[in-house]
């Protein structure tokens, strides 16, 4: 009986937890879209771009944290197709909607060949890693590249302060494997040598 009380109490704190992030992200929706349209009216250009882009960002963020909560709570459908790498790591780059990221990050494709992926998903993984890169590196600069079976993202910094389980426990349940699979038909492997963090994404 204590077993079904858990099981029980847990499904009702995780049920609680998604209608509480279902709520915000809805409501927050209507502040950034009314945000967006008052950005319009600034006469300076760039002051107008600045505003816009900010509310682009906040609602790309929103999106990102329904895709999470639409996997974690299983009610995503995947949609996979053939993508090329540069494909996915262009659209990746472009999520993280920053100006001039050739200057930030270093981008080496080996082998530009077609995976079959869901390439929101796969997408946003990345760019999550990328934008990581960039926040914590010493230079702020990452580099990124690819051979036939996986993209590697790295950059230059300290290693992580705890172990890469503690990292991908919203993510994944089982943390006792250094290989953490994501349910995105891909898993990320994480290694420090060098001053360099590696992050391998490896294909199935």
């Amino acid at each position: 009986m204590l077993i079904l009380k858990n099981i029980k109490d847990s499904e009702l704190l995780l049920n609680s937890r998604q209608l509480f992030l279902r709520t915000i992200m809805h409501e927050l929706k209507t502040p950034i879209a009314k945000g967006k349209i008052v950005s319009e009216l600034i006469d300076n250009e760039k002051q107008k771009k600045r505003m816009i882009d900010i509310f682009d960002k906040l609602n790309f963020l929103i999106n990102d944290f329904a895709k999470v909560e639409e996997v974690l709570s299983k009610n995503y459908s995947k949609k996979t197709h053939l993508y090329t790498l540069c494909e996915i790591i262009d659209n990746s780059i472009m999520m993280l909607m920053i100006d001039s990221f050739e200057k930030k990050i270093d981008i080496v494709i080996e082998n530009n060949q077609k995976i079959n992926v869901d390439i929101e998903l796969i997408s946003m993984a990345i760019k999550n890693l990328l934008d990581n890169g960039l926040k914590y590196s010493s230079d702020k600069k990452v580099k990124i590249y690819s051979t036939d079976k996986s993209i590697f993202i790295i950059s230059t910094g300290k290693k992580l302060a705890k172990p890469l389980e503690e990292y991908f426990k919203p993510f994944h349940n089982d943390t006792k494997s250094l290989n953490h699979g994501m349910g995105l038909g891909l898993y990320i492997v994480y290694s420090f040598k060098d001053n360099k963090n590696t992050f391998s994404i490896l294909f199935k």
